[in-house]
């Protein structure tokens, strides 16, 4: 093999060596913590934004103004965000409608903050198993206890059963002491110990993909700091 061909090689070498370092460099995102966001972000409506954006909305003292949530052909709410909405506000959380005209979607103005637990002891209803996750974050993040009933069409049973191993918490009494029973009732109080902090979901048998939405909303309504490790 020629000098030139010892060259080329060694090049091609380096250039493959070089890649791989900026690959691995690539998986690593750093987020730093901002004092304060202000502006305006335009995003297509998405029934997942929706929920993340009214969650985080809730927790800004704030006035939070979002356009493109979901709605159905009539205007109005689709029935599974109304239920969602309903569980906001009975947190404390308020919901109010842009009044000066605007041009595209309707717009609303999200107003949070003062989070408390709900007035009435009844279940509130969650009818999408995201909804619940980031609402059951919210809740716990912030010290608030709340009972969810989840829609057993719409909520799958892991993510049932994922909620009750993140709230270990005994049944709610109903009105007459009894402990509730129904198997659709998760009762959100204090989180487990084992998520927070430091969480290595996998290895408690917990799927990815949903519990990060509980444990990001927990730290971020308490405002912990959280070491999440994802497969």
């Amino acid at each position: 093999m020629s000098a030139d061909e010892h060259m080329v090689e060694g090049t091609q070498d380096g250039a493959a060596d070089a890649a791989a370092v900026a690959v691995d460099a690539s998986d690593v995102l750093e987020l730093r913590r901002s004092k304060r966001l202000r502006g305006a972000v335009s995003l297509p409506g998405d029934a997942h934004q929706a929920i993340y954006a009214c969650a985080l909305a809730a927790l800004s003292p704030d006035s939070v103004r979002l356009a493109n949530l979901p709605v159905g052909e009539d205007g109005a709410f689709a029935p599974w965000f109304d239920a969602y909405r309903a569980a906001l506000e009975a947190i404390g959380a308020r919901f109010e409608p842009v009044a000066e005209a605007v041009e595209g979607p309707s717009q609303w103005l999200v107003r949070g903050g003062a989070l408390h637990a709900p007035e009435s002891g009844a279940p509130l209803e969650m009818p999408h198993e995201l909804a619940a996750l980031a609402f059951a974050g919210l809740c716990s993040g912030r010290g608030l206890e709340a009972t969810l009933r989840l829609d057993p069409a719409r909520v799958p049973g892991d993510t049932h059963a994922l909620l009750r191993a993140l709230y270990p918490q005994a049944p709610a009494a109903s009105a007459d002491g009894v402990p509730d029973t129904d198997a659709r009732t998760v009762r959100i109080g204090e989180i487990n110990t084992r998520a927070r902090h430091v969480c290595k979901p996998f290895e408690r048998g917990w799927d990815d993909g949903l519990a990060k939405v509980a444990l990001l909303f927990h730290h971020l309504a308490a405002g912990e700091a959280l070491e999440l490790h994802l497969r």
